[in-house]
């Protein structure tokens, strides 16, 4: 009776137990036609791990080895199935956070470290050598985790440590996009624990930003306390010891920061302006700053008529200047502000604009 039902019926059978989140596995035995049936929801959200080495008893999903061998050769149709793939990378030691200072004789060149590097790079090439072979024009979401077998160091880590799969630094993150050019999102954990050799790695970073050229974003505030609140930060305190203070007090609150700076705003809106002029198929900018003073931009060429919107929440809100207005090649009296809206709308009847 099984293997007589028809194909439409078990696709619509293995979608309702895909959604209900049931195991599909065994159904893909009972006869050919379950496991045609079957086998595209398995693919379709797949987790695979690197190495039976390290495998703990609840790990889920199937090995590297079973996956090549499942997806090449006569079982190669199955990669157009495969939309979401978790990548679950086993090493000997995990890695916690350490509640103390760094002890006496640590090396950044130790057996744990080494047996974790040597492990976690067999397992990344393993991965990207299997994919490579694939047709290059198939799109899936990769999922990379990093996963210990065992506590590799002392002293005690701190309690909570239930959130496993961030242990893969950024730098390294960032070596693996380098190889990938047609990545269209990337996301990142960044809350790793903190480790000795997160000092020698700060520093690198540390030194990296001190030989960066002097005219470059300079670090200051892009919004500014109203005379209020500055008049209130002003005020003597005798319970405040040290100027830093003033930036964040329990009893008197964090400085709210409402009016725009409007030199920085200007400046970076001119080089905008600048740049995008030399951008002749240039369709779409977006900036968004998520910030008190609350500013979005957007300039759009695909629309009719051409158009530049500035939105501000700053008090007062923020208008663009002379300066940008020649940046982006539009007289400055041709914006219009809506004060209910806090809107500056400009429209342009070309791209890119003819001289003002």
């Amino acid at each position: 009776m099984p293997a007589t039902l028809p194909l439409e019926l078990l696709f619509e059978i293995a979608s309702i137990l895909h959604l209900a989140g049931d195991c599909l596995v065994p159904y893909t035995t009972v006869c050919r036609r379950w496991q045609a049936a079957f086998e595209p929801f398995i693919y379709s959200n797949l987790i695979v791990y690197s190495d039976n080495a390290y495998k703990e008893e609840d790990q889920k999903g199937i090995s590297l080895a079973h996956f090549q061998k499942a997806t090449t050769g006569s079982g190669s149709f199955r990669r157009a199935w495969i939309k979401r793939l978790q990548y679950d990378i086993l090493v000997p030691f995990e890695l916690l956070d350490w509640t103390t200072h760094k002890k006496e004789g640590y090396s950044v060149d130790n057996p744990v470290r080494e047996a974790n590097d040597q492990a976690f790079q067999t397992a990344i090439t393993g991965l990207f050598k299997t994919l490579s072979s694939w047709n290059q024009s198939h799109r899936l979401s990769l999922e990379l985790g990093l996963l210990g077998c065992q506590i590799g160091e002392e002293p005690e880590p701190e309690p909570y440590t239930w959130h496993r799969f961030h242990q893969i630094w950024a730098g390294t993150v960032a070596q693996i996009v380098q190889h990938c050019p047609t990545i269209t999102q990337l996301y990142i954990n960044l809350n790793e624990w903190v480790r000795p050799d997160h000092i020698e790695y700060i520093r690198a970073r540390r030194d990296e930003i001190d030989d960066v050229p002097p005219f470059l974003p300079s670090g200051k505030w892009l919004a500014l306390p109203t005379p209020e609140e500055q008049a209130r930060l002003d005020e003597p305190d005798d319970e405040i010891s040290r100027p830093d203070d003033v930036i964040w007090d329990y009893d008197r609150g964090y400085a709210r920061r409402q009016m725009a700076n409007d030199e920085e705003y200007n400046r970076f809106f001119t080089s905008m302006g600048h740049a995008a002029r030399h951008m002749p198929r240039l369709k779409f900018i977006k900036f968004h700053l998520e910030h008190s003073t609350w500013l979005d931009f957007s300039f759009r060429t695909d629309t009719d008529p051409i158009t530049a919107e500035w939105h501000s929440r700053a008090i007062p809100a923020y208008h663009p200047g002379e300066r940008v207005a020649e940046a982006w090649g539009f007289p400055i009296e041709d914006f219009h502000f809506d004060p209910e809206e806090f809107d500056t709308v400009v429209n342009f009847d070309c791209w890119p604009p003819e001289d003002v």
